[in-house]
């Protein structure tokens, strides 16, 4: 009995944990998030006629990544209900989802349009308007279901929507619209609206000034005075006007009267004061300092003479280039130096060193003829030269089927070959689940298009899209990526 109260115990302390475990996961919505959501509408709402509510997001200055909602219409019955998104260009928003489930559930999910653009606002900003008919008269209230409708920050993963406040209204009947009374002026859309003896008046397009830029805004329409069957309207509206930035105070004429003439003229074309001197002459070939292959290429009086080469001082790399030859006179430069051959050096081991003649300088043989070639140091190997010993470094890691090693000799004059150091190979590491490197659409790879992998999956239950395995893709999962690749 012990045992099965035990069981019980533990059952019962896993379902708490994963209930709290899915509680935290799908959490949203939070009192003092920086994102608002409001709704209004502003035009009466009734009953069997078309209207609308308008969408509004502040994001107090942050800076929104993604906007997630889910709404019902509570109340009298709607129909005939319609998403239009409004602004998306100028708030850089794109509405991945907007559809009208067949129980009246309204779900949206905006993402940016330019991921490296976040939309921002210190005041409501329009993002979509609701088209409905209501089918009768009473109460209607559009509430969001706190536990799906999110908002992402800039950087942040954490839902950051504040709480939305459930729109309320109420839908008139006939009778309500007879009571209407609203007074001369105020805006309308139609005669209804107004009260008795006035009508809801569409004023005329204001004339714009001459020679002024103005904005072709027609007025919103007013409840307007009818004398004698003719409408009284209010004056008529000054015509917006975009500013001009620093204004003459007179027009400018066209075209100039004169062209601008200048204190100093310059004429272009004036001839040089005085003329260019002869050019240098050109020297003669073969003529005292002129280039020169054999002594034929020189004038008479003249050898073609090789220049030595230029000492390197010491400690400097110096590029050893001979110069080119010249020609030169007879007795004026001194002959080539000839380079002393160095002793040459013989060991007892099995070391011989042939001689290596100075840099830069040309050997020659005791009767002053050039050798054929001229060598570096070469090892001699002779039958007392050591077997090389080996030490290896670790083998690299696995990398398209070959593993590399480093070999190194204990001498520079040794005998011997070392072991292999490439071989091939087969990756042991496992591959690593696609969640941990955000990798959506599984192909190793994490960029735009796992982005664009998770917006065409949003509000679905695809395991792949689903980052956060919290069972929904949401945008939650788009800012996990988004995120990432900001990094």
């Amino acid at each position: 009995m012990a045992f099965v109260f035990v069981l019980l115990i533990g059952a019962a302390a896993a379902f708490f944990l994963s209930q709290s475990s899915q509680d935290v996961r799908n959490q949203a919505s939070v009192e003092d998030g920086a994102i608002e959501i409001t709704a209004k509408s502003s035009e009466q709402i009734i009953a069997g006629k078309p209207a609308k509510i308008d969408l509004f997001v502040n994001s107090n200055s942050a800076n929104m990544d993604a906007l997630q909602l889910e709404g019902n219409f509570t109340g009298v019955d709607v129909s005939d209900i319609t998403v239009q998104v409004a602004n998306a260009e100028r708030t850089n928003l794109k509405a991945q989802v907007n559809k009208v489930n067949d129980d009246g559930t309204i779900q949206l999910v905006f993402t940016l349009n330019n991921s490296k653009k976040a939309f921002s606002a210190s005041q409501p900003t329009q993002i979509a308007t609701i088209s409905f008919v209501p089918q009768s008269e009473g109460d209607l209230s559009l509430t969001w279901n706190p536990g799906t409708s999110k908002a992402t920050l800039f950087r942040q993963t954490e839902d950051q929507l504040k709480t939305p406040v459930a729109f309320s209204g109420r839908v008139l009947g006939s009778d309500d619209i007879v009571s209407i009374q609203k007074p001369a002026g105020s805006n309308c859309v139609q005669d209804s609206q107004c009260a008795p003896g006035l009508v809801c008046y569409q004023p005329p397009m204001p004339e714009c000034p001459e020679g002024m830029a103005c904005a072709q805004v027609m007025p919103a329409k007013i409840c307007a005075e009818v004398i004698d069957g003719e409408v009284q309207p209010l004056p008529t509206p000054i015509a917006m006007v975009d500013p001009i930035e620093n204004p003459r105070m007179t027009p400018t004429p066209t075209p100039t009267p004169s062209p601008i003439v200048s204190e100093n003229p310059v004429t272009p074309g004036d001839p040089t004061p005085s003329p260019t001197a002869a050019p240098t002459p050109t020297p003669a070939p073969g003529s005292e300092g002129q280039y020169c292959s054999v002594n034929a290429d020189c004038q008479p009086g003249l050898f073609c003479y090789q220049p030595p080469m230029p000492e390197c001082p010491d400690g400097l790399a110096c590029a050893q280039v001979m110069p080119a030859q010249i020609c030169a006179l007879t007795g004026s430069v001194s002959p080539t130096p000839q380079p002393t051959p160095p002793s040459t050096t013989i060991s007892d081991n099995s070391i011989r060193l042939r001689p290596t003649p100075p840099v830069g300088l040309v050997p020659t043989n005791p009767d002053g003829s050039i050798p054929v070639a001229t060598t570096r140091p070469i090892p001699m190997i002779t039958q007392n030269t050591p077997t090389c010993e080996y030490t290896y470094t670790q083998w690299s890691a696995c990398k398209s089927g070959i593993q590399t090693r480093k070999a190194t000799a204990n001498s520079n004059y040794c005998l011997g070959t070392p072991e292999p150091v490439v071989q091939s190979c087969v990756s042991e590491t496992p591959e690593p689940p696609f969640r941990a490197n955000y990798d959506a659409n599984r192909d190793r790879k994490v960029n735009t298009i796992d982005l664009s992998y998770i917006r065409r999956r949003l509000l679905t239950t695809d395991a792949q899209a689903d980052i956060n395995q919290d069972g929904t893709v949401d945008i939650i999962d788009y800012a996990l990526v988004l995120n990432r690749l900001r990094k």
